[in-house]
C-alpha cells in the first residue's frame, strides 16, 4: 500500500476530508493536500505538517513501503491508554485531597 491510499485512510479514520486536512493544517493549500493524497509522492514539508498537528500519525508507516520489513514489539496494544487512564484517576484523587485541604483551610479561617 502506498502513501496516498495510507493518508487517505488515515484521514478517513478520522472523518476529515481535504479541505478539513487543509484548515487545520494552517490553511495549507487545498490542491496540495489532494496532490500528495492522490499520489504516492512524498514531500517533507507535508510529512512535517503531518507530524505537527496530527501527532497521532504514525509517520514510519505512512511513508515505509510494503516490502520493508519491520519488527514489531510484542506489548499489549492497550497499555499506554490503561497507563493514561491510570494517571487521570491519581491526579483526580490528588486533586480531590487538595480541595479537601484548602477547604479545611479557609475553614479554619473563618
Amino acid at each position: 500500500m502506498g502513501f496516498s491510499k495510507k493518508i487517505k485512510e488515515f484521514f478517513d479514520s478520522k472523518g476529515l476530508k481535504q479541505r478539513d486536512v487543509s484548515k487545520i493544517m494552517d490553511d495549507y493549500n487545498e490542491q496540495m493536500v489532494s496532490r500528495y493524497m492522490n499520489s504516492d509522492e512524498i514531500s517533507s514539508t507535508f510529512i512535517k505538517k503531518i507530524a505537527k498537528y496530527f501527532p497521532d500519525a504514525d509517520i514510519d508507516y505512512l511513508v515505509r513501503d510494503d516490502d520493508d520489513t519491520i519488527h514489531i514489539m510484542n506489548e499489549p496494544g492497550d497499555s499506554y491508554n490503561t497507563e493514561a487512564v491510570q494517571l487521570v484517576m491519581e491526579i483526580e484523587e490528588k486533586l480531590t485531597k487538595l480541595k479537601e485541604i484548602l477547604a479545611r483551610k479557609s475553614h479554619d479561617k473563618i
